[in-house]
């Protein structure tokens, strides 16, 4: 290894570092928007500590699983855990999954609606979305006919297309919000 690339990834590590405090410093309104504008080519790590938070909402459970792709992954079969690979999607969605089927999510004061989070939200597209999100449910749930363990199971929340509740705000844009956030 050559010293600028032993540099550059100490450096990463040191704003990851800066990231996580950040977030730690956060309320769970601050964690769902930063799990709505999340590049999922980053890592994940902020999305991991996120989910398994006690006062993780419901919202930011449920928009995570989904902005994940579940029917991407056979997440059911992953034996990764959480956190192994920081850029590792699977393990997070079988978490979700497995902490809905258990302890579950019990915050759950701000709203999701699955197509205004993935950018779904022209008026005309509406039924059209909705029926793809269905089917995406559908599908997941017969690709679970025969799991045994409970805890794998597709939980009724994870097929909510809206949850109730207050929308997240307090910023005047994404922008405002990321200026708070270190680099």
């Amino acid at each position: 290894m050559n010293q600028a690339y032993d540099d550059f990834e100490r450096q990463q590590e040191e704003l990851f570092q800066r990231q996580m405090a950040f977030l730690a410093s956060r309320s769970p309104d601050d964690w769902h928007r930063y799990a709505d504008n999340l590049n999922w080519d980053d890592r994940l790590d902020g999305l991991y500590w996120i989910v398994s938070q006690p006062d993780c909402d419901r919202a930011t459970a449920v928009m995570t699983f989904w902005k994940g792709e579940p029917t991407g992954y056979d997440w059911q079969d992953c034996e990764e855990p959480m956190g192994e690979n920081e850029f590792s999607v699977a393990p997070m969605l079988k978490y979700i999954v497995q902490r809905f089927n258990t302890d579950g999510y019990p915050r759950s004061e701000i709203a999701y609606d699955c197509r205004g989070s993935h950018g779904l939200n022209i008026a005309a597209h509406a039924e059209r979305d909705r029926a793809s999100r269905r089917r995406d449910i559908e599908y997941l749930l017969e690709q679970q006919a025969d799991f045994d363990d409970p805890t794998i199971r597709l939980h009724p929340e994870l097929m909510r297309l809206s949850i109730p509740g207050r929308k997240v705000g307090g910023y005047a844009d994404r922008n405002e919000y990321y200026d708070l956030f270190p680099e």
